[in-house]
């Protein structure tokens, strides 16, 4: 393992990254004593290479949300259905990677959402439309959830499939939590409360 390995996995022991003149000793499980690490690169080529910048880049966060009856607003088309969406989350400006774990339990706030109302349900980068469907930009974080309300109430139980890469560096990325069901469901405007947690893995790659 290089101090380039060493670098990208864990950092320095001392919170520093490591320099092309440092040393650094690790335990090596296999030899059973620490060996000694030097920076070092690798040329396949003619000519010379040289480490001219070690940057960490473990740099993940993950922040957990709690809701609790947290209201999100459907609006009625008529035969188009229902839906509706509310922001959740804002990143910092820039050009953002997230992976989304959603464990909600959901349930109608009024009567105009039918006690049986087959529910859609995601988490996009856009807030949703007022229609039975949940696509694109609505759902490209958590992929359009399909659930049937029992006496009101269901869950929301999914989690991104892929790592999706957000172009906040005109205006910070968010995250909706969205929400639709078609005709048959909603008799007008009404509104879908959700309590459990959203876990966001994310990190920010840069900014222009």
């Amino acid at each position: 393992m290089t101090a380039a390995d060493y670098n990208l996995i864990s950092g320095a022991k001392d919170g520093r990254l490591m320099k092309p003149t440092d040393r650094m000793a690790v335990f090596d499980p296999i030899k059973g004593r620490d060996v000694l690490i030097l920076p070092s690169v690798s040329s396949g080529g003619s000519g010379a290479v040289g480490i001219t910048s070690d940057e960490r880049v473990t740099s993940w966060n993950t922040s957990i949300l709690t809701l609790s009856a947290f209201s999100v607003a459907t609006t009625d088309a008529t035969t188009s259905g229902a839906g509706g969406g509310a922001a959740i989350y804002t990143f910092p400006e820039g050009v953002i990677q997230v992976s989304v774990v959603v464990n909600l339990a959901i349930a109608r706030v009024g009567t105009n959402l039918t006690a049986t109302a087959a529910v859609v349900s995601a988490v996009g980068s856009a807030t949703a439309a007022a229609d039975a469907t949940l696509t694109s930009t609505e759902a490209d974080i958590v992929a359009s959830t399909s659930t049937t309300l029992t006496a009101g109430a269901a869950t929301f139980q999914a989690a991104s499939t892929s790592i999706v890469t957000l172009n906040g560096t005109a205006s910070a990325a968010k995250l909706y939590l969205n929400f639709a069901t078609n005709d048959a469901g909603s008799g007008g405007n009404d509104a879908i409360a959700a309590t459990g947690t959203v876990a966001i893995t994310w990190r920010l790659i840069g900014d222009y």
